[in-house]
């Protein structure tokens, strides 16, 4: 069995990449546990599967089904929000419009490195989808390029930079940035820094 990762502001401190490596392992585990104990989980081990196996790909948009399954992974793996419903009422293609524009913002892969204007472009473009703010646009984001781009959970927002814990397009530009050095530090995506502290914060109970 996984050992207990370091707590999650001593694992963001670390740069040991054994460590942070150790800890993503956890993340299963971390899921698991919550699924275990926790009613309003219990289908977050399918749900993270079923997310971090999906690719959105260059020059298409996602669906409003496929954006209905990163709201159900969402609200599963954080907090709960009244947020599905506007989801579900979202018009196809329009949805289908705002995330083909707003992926084709940034690169699909991480060779010409972060761009914090294109990253804001992007996310803007995303979020005038109702119901879809800078958290949604950033796990989509995560999931289409995880090099670059982390998702904006509470989890990590507590530990890096500022530890603010402030949904707004600011605060995350100022997180892409933080996570993107921890990323480098650690040999490490942007997306693997995020779901290490995740399992580090479930698992140490912080």
């Amino acid at each position: 069995m996984a050992a207990l990762p370091p707590p999650p502001r001593r694992l963001w401190e670390s740069g040991s990449r054994d460590e942070w490596r150790a800890a993503l392992v956890t993340e299963t585990k971390a899921a698991a546990h919550l699924a275990k104990n926790v009613k309003a989980k219990q289908k977050l081990p399918s749900r993270n599967a079923r997310f971090y196996s999906w690719t959105p790909k260059a020059g298409d948009g996602v669906t409003r089904a496929d954006l209905v399954k990163l709201m159900e992974w969402k609200l599963t793996r954080g907090k709960m929000r009244p947020l599905m419903r506007f989801i579900v009422a979202l018009d196809e293609q329009e949805v289908v419009e705002s995330t083909k524009e707003g992926l084709a913002m940034v690169p699909a892969d991480d060779e010409a490195g972060l761009d914090l204007e294109k990253l804001r472009q992007s996310v803007e473009r995303i979020s005038e989808l109702k119901g879809v703010g800078p958290a949604t646009a950033s796990a989509l984001l995560s999931r289409y390029n995880p090099r670059l781009f982390p998702f904006m959970s509470d989890e990590v927002l507590v530990v890096a930079g500022s530890r603010e814990r402030k949904h707004t397009l600011k605060r995350y530009l100022e997180l892409a940035e933080e996570v993107a050095a921890k990323a480098r530090e650690t040999g490490m995506a942007a997306d693997e820094v995020e779901r290490a502290i995740w399992a580090s914060t479930v698992l140490n109970g912080t």
